[in-house]
C-alpha cells in the first residue's frame, strides 16, 4: 500500500533512531544452572540460583517467585518523586512491596528499558534499569551472605513494585479505559493494541496503537496520569498486518488524565493521532516526559533520519493546550548544512512558578558546548517560536 506514487511523493527521510533495547550479556534471559554447592534462602526455602552475580540476576529478573524469595525482609527505598525531587529514604518491609520488582526481558523490551550491571564489589553488587533513550534510572543493590545474593535497596525513579496506597490509581486500567473511549472497541488481543486507520496521502493506512509509559505527576490542581499510545510494527506476527515502507509515517497519541481522590480518572486532554517519523516508526523510543511549567507536563521526541549520508533531525515538543495535546515546539537537532553540530533541549526553571518555562537550546560540537539560546513561550501563538540556527 505504501509503494504507490501518491505515497512516494510524500517520501521522507528514513528514520534512523530505532529502539536499542539491550541488556548486558550478564543479565540475559537464560539463567545459568545452580552453582555447585548452592545454598538455600532461609526465608522461603528456595534454592539459590547461583552465587555468581551475573547468573543470579539473570534468573532473578525472570522469576517473580525468586524475587520474593531473595528480597531482604526489610528493603531501603529512596525514590525520586513526580516533581523530580528526591523523597526521603525509608525502610519498607517485604510485605509492603508488590512483585515483580524487576521487569523480565520481555517487559524491558516492551517498555524500552535496558538493564546493566553497574558495580560488583565483593559482597555487594548493583544493577541499573534505565530507558534505552536515556532518562531516570532505578538502581537495585544486592548483598551476598553465606546463603546467596539478596536485594537490599532500590533507589531512583518510582517503580511499579511499590505497594499502592489506598485509592491509588491503576494506570493500566485507566489507560485501557481511555483507549477504548478514544479508539473504540477494536482491541487486537494478539498484539495488545487498538486498531485504527489514518489517511496517508489520500489512502487509508492501517495502524494499531498500544498505550505506553504511564507516569503520574503532581500539580496544584491534583494528580495527573500522562501516557502515550505508540503505533506497533509487525515483525514476527502472523498475519503481518502492520508493516510499513519509508514513505509511511509513524503515529502516536498523547493523553492527560486528571486523577480524583478516589483513584478514578477523567480525560483532561488528548490527541488520538499525530504523525511522526517514517517507516511506520513514531520515534516514540526517544520520548521523554518534560516539566514545561509549574503545572504543565509534556513530551519531547526526536524525529528525523538519514538521506544519502546526510542526517536531519529535530526535537518535537507536545503539551496539552485546552482539551488537546498539540505540538508546541519544533527545534532543530542536526541540520543539513551543519552536520557536526548537535542540539539538546532543556527548560529554564529560574522562576519555578512560571506557567510556561522557557526552552533552552544547547549546541554541541566535538563533545563540547558551543552555545545556547533561550526561547520564551508565546502565549498568543500558544507555542514556542520556530527556531532557526543562527
Amino acid at each position: 500500500m505504501s509503494a504507490n506514487p501518491a505515497l512516494r511523493r510524500r517520501a521522507r527521510l528514513a528514520f534512523g533512531l530505532s529502539v536499542l533495547v539491550a541488556a548486558v550479556a550478564a543479565c540475559g534471559r537464560d539463567a545459568a544452572p545452580p552453582a555447585a554447592g548452592a545454598t538455600t534462602a532461609p526465608e522461603a526455602g528456595a534454592p539459590c540460583p547461583s552465587t555468581d552475580f551475573a547468573a543470579f540476576v539473570a534468573a532473578f529478573a525472570e522469576d517473580p517467585a525468586l524475587q520474593q524469595a531473595f528480597t531482604a525482609p526489610t528493603v531501603e527505598t529512596a525514590f525520586t518523586g513526580a516533581n523530580g525531587q528526591a523523597e526521603p529514604a525509608r525502610t519498607q518491609s517485604r510485605d509492603q512491596l508488590r512483585f515483580p520488582l524487576m521487569p523480565d526481558a520481555a517487559a524491558r523490551q516492551r517498555d524500552g528499558l535496558r538493564q546493566r550491571a553497574a558495580d560488583v564489589r565483593g559482597d555487594q553488587a548493583a544493577v541499573v534499569l534505565e530507558p534505552a533513550a536515556g532518562g531516570a534510572q532505578t538502581t537495585y543493590t544486592f548483598r551476598r551472605d553465606a546463603a546467596c545474593w539478596t536485594l537490599a535497596k532500590i533507589a531512583g525513579r518510582a517503580f511499579a513494585g511499590e505497594a499502592p496506597a489506598a485509592n491509588a490509581p491503576d494506570p493500566d486500567a485507566l489507560m485501557r479505559e481511555v483507549m477504548r473511549s478514544r479508539y473504540g472497541d477494536r482491541y487486537d488481543a494478539a498484539r495488545d493494541c487498538w486498531a485504527t486507520t489514518v489517511d496517508v496521502a489520500g489512502e487509508a493506512t492501517a495502524y494499531c496503537l498500544r498505550p505506553m509509559w504511564p507516569k503520574v505527576v503532581q500539580t496544584a490542581g491534583g494528580r495527573q496520569l500522562l501516557f502515550l499510545a505508540a503505533g506497533v510494527q509487525d515483525f514476527d506476527s502472523t498475519p503481518r498486518l502492520y508493516t510499513y515502507a519509508a514513505t509511511d509515517p509513524g503515529v502516536v497519541g498523547f493523553f492527560v488524565v486528571a486523577l480524583g481522590a478516589d483513584g478514578r480518572g477523567t480525560l483532561r486532554a488528548g490527541t488520538n493521532i499525530e504523525t511522526l517519523g517514517t517507516n511506520g516508526d513514531c520515534a516514540c523510543a526517544t520520548a521523554r516526559l518534560m516539566r514545561l511549567g509549574r503545572d504543565l507536563y509534556g513530551w519531547a521526541l526526536v524525529d528525523g533520519g538519514i538521506w544519502q549520508g546526510v542526517t536531519v533531525s529535530r526535537h518535537a515538543v507536545f503539551a496539552p493546550v485546552g482539551d488537546r495535546v498539540v505540538q508546541v515546539a519544533s527545534v532543530p537537532d542536526v541540520e543539513e548544512d551543519a552536520q557536526d553540530v548537535h542540539h539538546d533541549i532543556d527548560v529554564d526553571t529560574a522562576d519555578p512558578n512560571a506557567a510556561h518555562y522557557p526552552l533552552v537550546v544547547i549546541a554541541r560540537s566535538g563533545g563540547r558546548e558551543t552555545g545556547r539560546r533561550t526561547i520564551a513561550f508565546d502565549p498568543v501563538a500558544g507555542r514556542y517560536p520556530i527556531v532557526a540556527e543562527q
